[in-house]
């Protein structure tokens, strides 16, 4: 069967590239490594052939785009292009693959094979050697004294050996290698990278794979998880009677000895799990956007990227701000590049490093720290909002319901919002989100907070929140939803949708900014899901509650609550008066208002 051009054959399981087109293209593609010019519609002809071919041939891909970067550079078909040196670098792997390949190739998995179910690991040593495993089977190499390579070309070469010795093993597979450098994941992913010699690496694994038609990704690894592969690396294997070896030559054996009992590859696994754990979950996504950051940062402009040291340190941070990132931010994806760093074995702190500080130092007093301005929600915003959902006719009672009683809680309750909200619509962390099971509802409300921000050693604390008795009652919001809603698991989160899915924080914010909008409030974007917390702070400061009070509300550990809270304008209009007057400041605000029981 015939389908695009390509003949399919079900029968085989195999698909093969038309002989004209073969023929076509064995003809055409040495005449391009004699030639100087062309104009980009020759070229855009050529690219076009051999995109055709990448059907049969997954792993030529990466050797059309310096091809396609090339035809950019003109814009009119008549225009002429100069061709490059790496043009003829891509146009030489097509004329030596194609005259050992038959047209044929087999049909590719429809999933990826991780390494891990083909008990494949690899792995390399900055200065001993490197080494990989394949079920049963090992190779290790000694570097010579004289090599003068990045770790980076080191982790990737374990990788061609593998595919050279054992990829005749994986035909038609997608083979998922793990690797326990970011940078090499990263380079594998972009399909280039300023280095000559670890793209001369990269294009040797996609030849192996092409000849023996396979398809290879890599994916990050933590390191502690590799123990097999690292122990290999670093030759720590007992073997008999290996002989003297020099330069990189593998050297293979089915018969050894790991240096590695079971029991500590256990204590390994423990302790990745606890090394993982350090780090609170949140933190460590916002660390991969800085660590991101880091990897395009020495990949664009040729420097290793570990280990971190002071001047690679300086310069990040320095493109960071030339590139407009806040200083919170800055110091945010420092930090993340450290935790990479330490995370790899590295044990100095650059960060303290005299000369990066003053440049950090530089940099907040040059661009300063600007806040976003956030306003509280207060009682009285709290009762329009109530009145706004109440009018709401695109949701239904229990979706009014339960975001009325969100809001409740969250207000009475100084309760940030991952506190209260799932992670996405459908998934829950079971140790950090609330469950229905953690709310007990009497005549009072008694919230068991697994977790928090301040509380990153899981001890837990309960909140009491007592009734009201005013329009804005959250013992009677949440009976109110419960009640309406019925049965409620108690291993699930407990503020849900009709629909089942989880409330989540851009929910949540989603529907505070349109009942805001709807209230009339011009400065809805000024309000955030935090606005909760910060206006019960503000509220309880106008009620006049004491500050060691305040504090033990909000699990604050220090002093921070006092940037939550808002002086209200009527409180500074009193100021002047009584400084020019000597009278007693008093602002009367008690008289006023009185801050309900908590």
């Amino acid at each position: 069967m015939t389908f695009l051009g390509i003949t399919l054959d079900t029968l085989t399981m195999t698909l093969c590239l038309p002989d004209d087109k073969l023929q076509d293209l064995l003809q055409t593609l040495p005449t391009w490594l004699h030639r100087h010019s062309c104009t980009k519609r020759e070229l855009l002809s050529l690219i076009g052939t051999l995109s055709f071919a990448c059907k049969c041939i997954p792993a030529g891909r990466i050797f059309l785009r310096r091809m396609i970067d090339l035809s950019t550079t003109v814009r009119k078909l008549r225009d002429t292009i100069n061709l490059s040196d790496a043009f003829r670098l891509d146009a030489k792997w097509w004329c030596d693959f194609l005259p050992t390949w038959n047209g044929t190739a087999s049909f590719l998995d429809t999933k990826w094979t991780p390494s891990r179910d083909l008990d494949l690991y690899t792995d390399a040593s900055g200065t001993v050697g490197s080494g990989g495993y394949h079920a049963g089977h090992w190779f290790t190499v000694a570097w010579p004294d004289s090599l003068q390579a990045s770790i980076e070309w080191k982790e990737m070469y374990p990788i061609l050996v593998t595919c050279s010795i054992w990829g005749h093993r994986w035909h038609g597979r997608r083979v998922l290698f793990h690797c326990d450098n970011q940078t090499v994941v990263h380079i594998w992913k972009k399909g280039t990278t300023r280095c000559p010699d670890i793209m001369q690496l990269v294009r040797s694994i996609f030849y192996v794979a092409a000849k023996g038609n396979f398809h290879v990704m890599i994916a990050h690894v933590s390191g502690i998880d590799n123990s097999i592969a690292d122990a290999l690396s670093r030759l720590q294997i007992e073997v008999p009677s290996i002989g003297a070896r020099s330069g990189c030559r593998p050297h293979t054996c089915t018969n050894a000895t790991m240096s590695i009992p079971l029991a500590t590859q256990q204590l390994t696994e423990l302790a990745t799990a606890y090394i993982h754990n350090s780090v609170a979950g949140n933190t460590r996504r916002t660390y991969q956007v800085g660590q991101k950051c880091y990897l395009d940062f020495c990949s664009s402009h040729g420097l290793a990227t570990l280990p971190v040291t002071s001047r690679t340190a300086i310069l990040f941070v320095t493109n960071l701000a030339n590139r407009g990132l806040a200083y919170r931010t800055i110091k945010v994806y420092l930090a993340g590049v450290m935790h990479h760093h330490i995370e790899r074995g590295y044990a100095d702190d650059v960060t303290t490093h005299a000369l990066l500080q003053r440049t950090l130092q530089g940099i907040r007093r040059s661009i300063g720290e600007v806040r976003r301005p956030r306003l509280p929600i207060t009682i009285d915003l709290l009762r329009r909002l109530k009145e706004c959902l109440r009018q709401r006719a695109d949701m239904c009672s229990n979706d009014k319901l339960m975001v009325w009683a969100s809001f409740t809680l969250a207000f009475y309750g100084f309760l940030r919002v991952s506190e209260f909200t799932a992670r996405s619509p459908t998934e829950f962390d079971v140790n950090a989100t609330l469950l229905a099971r953690d709310i007990v509802l009497t005549d009072v409300i008694e919230i068991r907070i697994k977790s928090s921000k301040t509380d990153p050693y899981v001890r837990g604390h309960t909140i009491h929140i007592a009734p009201t008795g005013t329009s804005v009652y959250a013992v009677r919001a949440y009976g109110k939803y419960t009640g309406n809603r019925g049965y409620m698991c108690p291993e699930e989160p407990a503020f849900q949708f009709v629909d089942g899915t989880w409330l989540t924080r851009q929910r949540l914010n989603l529907c505070l900014r349109e009942l805001l909008t709807q209230a009339g409030i011009s400065d809805a974007k000024m309000y955030v899901t935090h606005s909760f917390r910060s206006g019960a702070a503000t509220t309880a400061a106008e009620a006049g509650l004491a500050d060691w009070l305040i504090k033990t509300l909000g699990r604050w550990r220090s002093d921070a609550y006092q940037i939550y809270i808002k002086t209200p304008r009527e409180t500074l209009d009193v100021v002047p008066k009584a400084v020019a007057t000597r009278q007693q400041f008093d602002i009367g605000l008690s008289s006023r208002w009185t801050m309900p029981t908590l």
